[in-house]
Parts: structure tokens; sequence; C-alpha cells
């Protein structure tokens, strides 16, 4: 208080000193006294007084919303929200607010005393604050789509958050079965339920039916060497390789609307042949019928591989009208015109006729491959012991 001087300080043999760190809220009172060398000292001099006003507090509240989790944290350090979400902060304090975001969440944006969505806030404390933060859950699409005659529920996209689950049942019409189920480009098989398990990106399923197969005719004693329905190309390889970049691979078929093998090549410069799934001969001594089914749009040649009683022959079917003929081992005939379409088309040949229309006198032992040049489509390649239905 005035006259009243509690805290004395030699300054040396100084004219000027700076008293510093005063505490806030208060009026100080200064004299001033001088001595010699001899330490004879003067009386206080006149007195001046100094107030240092108080600086006001603010407070400075942050709060979380939304269904994500995360932490809001300051610069200068004080709020990390989570724990402490409220502080009182002097006037004109610079405050940064940051957030960081929960491996399952995202940052929506700011409110309150702040806006946007950028990943910081800036704020000056002139007044109390109040600022909002919103973090959101993941969620992420699952597109479910089902082809003709059948159904998946549920269809469309539905959103799953992050880590959740969803089930999807297949069902098929009344008189066709489930051909495959496709997840995320994959197939899956031909199951009726399907589920995705703590899901952490978006995924696709699809469904695809075809007609149930009838009871085989007893009558009729088949060997099927190929149907796709396996979803594998067992039995198939590319004997013919150059230009070496040409493959065999298994795929859903919408019109046809179920499994096939598609060839993949350069043209008729790739040759692709099937035999048993382990790459030997077939060997068939009693069944002479072949059948296949064939959607092309470029021009392809069939070679079976037959045993016969004259030696090795190649039958070799054109899709082109042809009359029979024969070089060495080849013997050529055609399927007929208007077959590269981009269709899918039947074939039923009697093999031991096609082989007597130029060698009359010959007949088959074996029959042992099937090889083809030319990319494009082939389903259902049987043999049979006699002739099938149309």
């Amino acid at each position: 208080m005035s006259g009243n001087y509690t805290t004395v300080i030699d300054v040396m043999n100084t004219t000027t000193y700076t008293i510093k760190n005063l505490p806030e809220g208060f009026t100080y009172y200064f004299a001033v006294t001088a001595y010699d060398i001899n330490g004879n000292e003067s009386g206080f001099s006149n007195e001046v007084s100094k107030n240092i006003p108080s600086i006001p507090l603010y407070r400075l509240t942050v709060f979380k919303n939304g269904d994500g989790s995360g932490i809001v944290s300051s610069s200068p350090s004080g709020i990390s929200c989570g724990a402490d979400c409220d502080e009182y902060l002097p006037a004109g304090t610079v405050v940064t607010l940051s957030y960081s975001t929960s491996l399952d969440s995202l940052f929506s944006g700011w409110s309150g005393d702040c806006a946007g969505t950028l990943s910081s806030c800036t704020i000056v404390m002139d007044s109390d604050k109040t600022i909002g933060a919103m973090f959101s859950k993941k969620s992420f699409s699952i597109t479910a789509t089902a082809g003709l005659n059948g159904m998946i529920s549920p269809s469309g996209t539905a959103a799953v958050s992050y880590g959740g689950s969803i089930t999807y049942t297949i069902m098929p019409d009344s008189g066709y079965e489930i051909s495959d189920v496709v997840v995320d480009g994959l197939s899956v098989g031909a199951v009726n339920a399907y589920t995705f398990s703590g899901v952490t990106s978006d995924h696709t399923i699809e469904a695809y039916f075809s007609p149930l197969q009838p009871y085989p005719d007893i009558r009729d004693d088949t060997t099927v060497y190929e149907d796709a329905e396996d979803g594998t190309t067992l039995g198939w390889e590319v004997y013919d390789n150059d230009p070496d970049w040409a493959y065999v691979s298994n795929i859903y078929d919408t019109d046809r609307q179920s499994r096939v093998i598609e060839l993949n090549g350069y043209g008729l410069y790739n040759g692709y042949r099937l035999r048993n799934p382990d790459l030997t001969p077939w060997n068939n001594s009693t069944q002479h019928y072949l059948e296949w089914y064939f959607n092309y749009d470029e021009m392809f040649m069939v070679f079976v591989d037959v045993e016969t009683s004259e030696g090795q022959r190649y039958l070799s079917y054109l899709p082109m009208n042809w009359e029979p003929s024969y070089s060495g081992s080849y013997i050529f005939l055609g399927l007929g015109d208007n077959l590269l379409n981009n269709g899918w088309h039947r074939v039923i040949r009697d093999l031991e006729a096609d082989l007597k229309t130029v060698e009359p006198l010959n007949r088959i032992l074996k029959v042992n491959g099937f090889l083809i040049y030319g990319s494009g489509r082939i389903d259902d390649i049987k043999l049979h012991s006699t002739m099938p239905l149309p």
C-alpha cells in the first residue's frame, strides 16, 4: 500500500531498472533512495504507482457428436477431448484445434465457433468459445445383383458399418437352380447363402441361375468331358502357344446362363486341347457321337483326335459349307454357314459316319481328344453312345 514498501531491491550503480512478472490485478507503489560509497543513504523519493490490470479468462468448451469416435487436441496444449474437453484461457490466446480419428471412423466437420471440414481450426479467445467436432462411423457399400430366373436378398446396394456383417440369401425361381455366386469377381460356387463379415471395404455379389437339368435319358450312355460348372479348366491346355500369351479361363456366360470355357488368344495362331483332367487321352472306344456348343465371331477350326483301323486321324470341322475332303491324316468337313454371329450354336456329329465320307472302309477304334484353333467360348463337350435327342 502507499507509503508501505515491503520489498527492497538493490539495483547497484544503475539509473534504470525494470521489474518484471508482477501478478495481475494489483496496484504497486514505488519509491527510490540513493546511497554513496560510504553507505550514507538518502530519504525516499516522491512515490509513484502502477496498476497491473487483470487479463480476463475465457472458457473454451469442446464437444463431440456423431456415431463415430476420435480425439480433439489443442495447441497450446490443454484440450485433449477425450478426457479434457474444457479449459479457461487468457484473453487473446490463439488456439488451434485438430483431430485424430479412430480406425473405424471419419471426421465429418466442425460446428459452433468453428466451421468446415479442414484438419484444423484456429480461434482467438476474445470470448467464451464452444466448438463441436463430428465423427461418423465408416460405412461401406455392398452391391448385390441377380441374373434372370432368381433373386438375391437383400438386393441393390446396402451400407454396412466398419467391421459389420451382412448375410445374403440366394433363391432360384421354380424350374431353375443356382449355377454360380460371384463375390468381388471370383466364384464361390453355387451357394444359397453368403455372409460378409468384418467389412472394411466395398464389395459386390452376383448370383446366376440356370434351368434345372433333366434326368439323363437312360438309353443314352453319355460321357461329359466339359460342362464348366466345376469352375475350373482341368483337362485344357494351350498346345500351340505362339504367340505365347494365349490362355484358357472359366467364366459365367449371361446368354447361356451357365459357366463356360473361354479361349483367349491370337485367332487361328493358337490352339487349345481338351483331354482328361490329368491331360491323358480320352481312350473312349464305345462312344462315337460328339456333341458340343460354341459361341464365336471369328474363324475357328475343330479337330477331333481319333485312332482308327488305318492309323491316327483328325476329323476337322470348319464353320462353313465344305465338301468332305482329306489331306494326309486330316479329314475336312463343313458345319454350315452363318455360325460366326456371336451366338450360341449346338453341334452333333456322328464321328464314324464323318470318317467314312472319305474312307468308307475305315473305322474308329478310340476317340482321344477335342482340339480347336481360334478364340471364343465352348461348352458341354460330350460323347454319346447313341445319337442324342435334338
